[in-house]
């Protein structure tokens, strides 16, 4: 109950914290899913050579992105826990700003019905 007062008190996350998020998920998903098997199967260590550095800039910026929303006040301190987590497995942040975006909607609904 207290992280739905908790989130109700933050303005919302940002479109640069949104869309570093998804580039965050795209990299480590297509790392995982395509460059490493193609590794393995093929060896050519290429492959993770060219898609790490873009997985790792998309990391930093996402962790940037989470400092940021938590230092202004956009992300309270349970979500940035979560976001942290949520970076470390491939489509954890596509879920992060799922169940982010399913709350604040049903916490907007039931301010309109309390009104």
């Amino acid at each position: 109950m207290s992280s739905e007062i908790e989130t109700s008190q933050h303005r919302g996350l940002t479109p640069f914290f949104r869309a570093s998020a998804r580039f965050e998920g795209v990299t480590l998903v297509l790392l995982m899913c395509v460059a490493v098997p193609l590794k393995n199967l093929t060896s050519l260590p290429s492959v993770t050579g060219i898609g790490g550095p873009f997985h790792g800039l998309a990391f930093l910026l996402f962790l940037y992105a989470v400092v940021e929303s938590w230092a202004a006040g956009d992300l309270p301190l349970s979500w940035v826990f979560a976001a942290l987590l949520a970076c470390l497995l491939p489509g954890g942040t596509f879920a992060l700003l799922h169940f982010y975006n399913r709350r604040t909607t049903r916490q907007q609904l039931e301010k309109k019905q309390n009104v």
